[in-house]
């Protein structure tokens, strides 16, 4: 006598086979992503502006507008140097450029707008920083004091 699985349980054994090599799709990435926040001169964020991201090597553009608390992120960049460039209307335009995106990389790359005429351009030319501000990273810091010169009457505090 032949047995038939349910089609329920046909179906559910294939979304786990798509939903696990989905992920090892995604494991295999080989982009990055370049975020950050643009401020004014007072250190208010400012929303709507223009952020022009230029593949240097390929010479191709992304273009996004910062949301409402002034944060822009575009995902799934090639590999290859960058510069990116902020502009809106009443501030002076920033050039930000040497930004160089490896596999995975999460490159942080803020703006100052400076309040002034849209033909003005402000050019700054740096490495994004390789400290990965997203990640919340272990410190430790301690002295190094001998056991012998601790007194049995003293009271110690860890903080």
């Amino acid at each position: 006598m032949k047995t038939r699985l349910p089609r329920a349980a046909i179906v559910i054994s294939v979304i786990l086979f798509c939903a696990i090599c989905s992920h090892e799709v995604v494991a295999q990435t080989t982009s990055g992503t370049i975020f950050g926040i643009v401020t004014d001169p007072s250190g208010a964020v400012v929303p709507g502006v223009t952020i022009t991201i230029k593949n240097l090597d390929t010479g191709t553009t992304r273009t996004i507008v910062t949301d409402n608390e002034g944060r822009y992120r575009v995902s799934a960049l090639p590999v290859g140097s960058y510069e990116v460039k902020a502009e809106r209307q009443g501030f002076g335009e920033v050039l930000h450029t040497g930004i160089e995106l490896t596999v995975g990389r999460e490159a942080s790359v803020d703006f100052q707008l400076q309040v002034g005429q849209l033909n003005e351009q402000i050019r700054v030319s740096s490495e994004a920083p390789l400290i990965d501000q997203t990640r919340p990273a272990l410190q430790h810091s301690s002295r190094n004091v001998p056991f012998a010169s601790i007194h049995s009457t003293e009271e110690i505090y860890f903080s």
